[in-house]
């Protein structure tokens, strides 16, 4: 790991800088990590009472800034200045938190999400965790982090809404309740706490804020008009990155970035012309079968030779899965070239859904198995188990020929 010559850091500065520990004097160190814009703040000391060097954890970046890191930088400095272990008397001030006042609601926030992100993609290095992790700690654990879970009132939560709702921060305001309750409900379900939940929004915050969908409407996202699909592609279709054909065969099987960026030859049965995506990389509790069309057996046929039709069918210099920027990157690229530079990767689907609806004449139900969308209520998908293979397949060929431009 390369180490950064001690000197003052600045905050416009912190996002560029590569992998490594970065020194902002007085054994402050931001340790910057491969995944890009992410790391943690330390703080390097010699115990005055072991005579040891000893690291000290100051909090995850880009959570804690630079001012605050340096805060807590100086906290422990003042604390050595009086012949003090910082490292020790955090963990004497845990103990005596723990003993005299209980759990607090962070140690049960991480608790919860630490429990809770098994269900998630990717667990604890998953965007679902830091997204929970971060939004606490932003928005909450300044708050009431330190206090204990049992005491949280309604007037707690209001307190931290308020500035969100000022703000007009619809979608916020909404995950920030659906966190906190969370949290509260895994506190009482371990006996934690007792009562009724004070971030329940239904009979109690939504008499006090309005609803968060109409103080700011969600904002979808960016899709390509399905009517410039064949242009694009041929865009895409200039550039032979790796990135430019993964995002080709997403589009051709209308299926998700990250489906698409994971998919190993072993998923693939080009006799019966399939794509079986396991249950555990997709949103769904059951594999998804793709059925491919002729251009999306083309392109396979394409890339083959550069893995030896084995792993990962599109890795990357590491021989991991490219990042979904990586994609992004390439699909932006071609959308300016056309003349429609605002586009997601995502979009691809609602551009494939909405093709689906005006151009064909095929069952609602057939596309949203196509998109692996759970279709009808428990009740009705209890009786109805198939996956519409069959009526997919004439499906996504059509799709297919329309991408690559050509008629019938």
């Amino acid at each position: 790991m390369s180490r950064k010559k001690s000197g003052q850091l600045f905050s416009t500065q912190l996002r560029q800088l590569p992998r490594g520990d970065h020194g902002d004097g007085g054994g402050l160190y931001l340790v910057k990590e491969e995944q890009e814009n992410s790391g943690k703040w330390v703080f390097r000391f010699t115990s005055p009472l072991s005579g040891k060097r000893r690291r000290m954890g100051m909090g995850a970046y880009p959570e804690v800034s630079l001012a605050n890191a340096r805060d807590k930088a100086l906290a422990a400095r003042s604390l050595l200045s009086e012949y003090k272990d910082p490292i020790e008397e955090r963990r004497k001030e845990e103990y005596e938190r723990k003993k005299s006042h209980g759990l607090t609601f962070e140690e049960c926030a991480l608790k919860y999400i630490s429990a809770k992100c098994k269900e998630w993609k990717g667990e604890e290095k998953g965007t679902t965790y830091r997204k929970h992790k971060g939004q606490l700690e932003l928005h909450v654990f300044p708050s009431i982090g330190k206090r204990p879970v049992a005491g949280i009132d309604k007037h707690d939560i209001i307190k931290i809404l308020e500035p969100v709702f000022h703000d007009k921060k619809g979608r916020t305001a909404e995950k920030l309740i659906e966190y906190i309750k969370s949290v509260l409900d895994y506190a009482k379900a371990h006996n934690w706490r007792e009562g009724e939940n004070p971030a329940e929004w239904r009979g109690n915050l939504d008499k006090i804020f309005p609803a968060p969908s109409k103080i700011a409407p969600v904002k979808h996202h960016d899709a390509l008009d399905y009517r410039l699909m064949p242009l694009f592609m041929a865009e895409l279709k200039k550039s032979q990155g790796l990135t430019a054909i993964a995002c080709r065969f997403a589009i051709l099987n209308a299926s998700r970035s990250g489906e698409a960026r994971g998919a190993r030859w072993e998923e693939i049965d080009l006799e019966k012309k399939l794509w079986t995506i396991p249950a555990k990389r997709i949103k769904a509790n059951a594999d998804h079968t793709v059925t491919l069309s002729r251009p999306a057996l083309e392109l396979l046929n394409e890339v083959k030779p550069l893995s030896n039709g084995a792993g990962l069918i599109f890795p990357n210099s590491k021989g991991k899965p490219f990042s979904d920027n990586g994609l992004l990157k390439a699909a932006k690229l071609a959308g300016k070239a056309i003349g429609s530079p605002a586009i997601t990767l995502h979009g691809f689907r609602a551009s494939f859904r909405t093709w689906t609806g005006e151009e064909t004449d095929y069952p609602r139900e057939v596309a949203e198995h196509a998109l692996s969308h759970a279709v009808g209520g428990s009740v009705e998908r209890a009786y109805s188990r198939g996956t519409m293979e069959d009526k997919r397949r004439p499906l996504m060929e059509a799709w297919g020929r329309f991408c690559m431009g050509e008629n019938g």
